[in-house]
């Protein structure tokens, strides 16, 4: 009898074991973090929302105002940007990586600072958040503040 409910407790411990272990596989989620493969091509800003980070009154959208931004993403990583609004003009590369949620955009040209974007992607729409930019609200060319910006892309066809 002793024998019997020793192999029946195994048998149990043996059986929890099992289902156990093919639980964790069917409970791990698979990875669906965005890569960079995934936002290869040309995109085109829809909107480009600046808040100032001391006055979220204060808002601006630089595509609603009559500006254009571009980008081209190469399948190395390599970034063409283009930023055209009003008087100003500008046109750099850069190159991006990510890893998990976090797109960092490092520039060729060693004066410009490395940004760094919250990115999400739903269909054909790309979102880069960027909590530590910066905006002259004045547009006059006073010295920017700190900004949040929240730029929604399109594919540029």
């Amino acid at each position: 009898m002793k024998t019997l409910k020793l192999l029946f407790l195994s048998l149990i411990l043996i059986g929890s074991f099992s289902c156990s272990s093919d639980d964790d596989e069917t409970s791990t989620p698979p990875d669906d973090s965005l890569q960079l493969s995934d936002i290869v091509g040309s995109w085109k800003a829809t909107s480009s929302v600046h808040t100032n980070n001391a006055n979220a009154a204060e808002s601006f959208d630089i595509i609603a105002n009559g500006g254009e931004i571009r980008f081209t993403l190469l399948a190395h990583g390599g970034v063409r940007t283009w930023i055209d609004f009003g008087d100003f003009h500008d046109e750099y590369d850069s190159q991006a990586s990510i890893s998990g949620d976090i797109l960092t955009n490092t520039p060729v040209e060693s004066g410009r600072p490395i940004r760094r974007f919250i990115v999400s992607k739903v269909g054909n729409t790309l979102t880069l958040i960027n909590e530590n930019d910066a905006f002259d609200f004045t547009l006059s060319g006073d010295s920017p503040v700190t900004s949040t910006s929240v730029t929604t892309m399109v594919p540029n066809i």
